[in-house]
């Protein structure tokens, strides 16, 4: 699919809004956006040209070239707290640097319809929450659609 704007299901980010209450929308445009405040790869809103500090971000950047997202949401992670949906590629060096620097893994039990695709998302999706840490991450599979964060 040549598409790499897989919008985020409202239902999904309302239940991740629940317990985060974000404030920043880290990857999105004036199409998609899930929060008011948001970055993406406009020219006045470029998310690699921004330094958020005491954010609460919400991340789904495009799948197309995950690994400069990875490295942004770990370092905008420094400063903030950041929830990011990504494919569960983990065969892939991007995925195994979020693994490494998350302190919470969830699995998504069910595949995300995302917003104005003609086809199912092919892989699965997991969310990380990347912060600094000394052990090894919390992993769980959550099943969205049938239950709250």
């Amino acid at each position: 699919m040549s598409n790499q704007n897989w919008e985020t299901p409202w239902e999904l980010f309302y239940k991740l809004d629940r317990p985060f209450d974000f404030t920043l929308d880290g990857a999105a445009d004036s199409t998609n956006f899930k929060v008011a405040n948001y970055y993406g790869l406009d020219n006045n809103r470029d998310a690699f040209n921004q330094d958020p500090h005491r954010e609460i971000i919400f991340c789904n950047p495009p799948y197309a070239d995950m690994a400069p997202w990875a490295g942004l949401v770990i370092q905008w992670s420094y400063d903030n707290i950041v929830a990011v949906l990504t494919q569960d590629k983990t065969d892939t060096k991007w995925f195994k640097y979020l693994w490494e620097h998350s302190s919470r893994v969830r699995f998504l039990h069910h595949r995300v319809p995302f917003i104005g695709t003609k086809t199912s998302n092919m892989h699965g999706a997991t969310i990380f929450i990347p912060v600094p840490r000394l052990s090894k991450p919390v992993v769980d599979i959550w099943d969205w659609q049938n239950e709250e964060w």
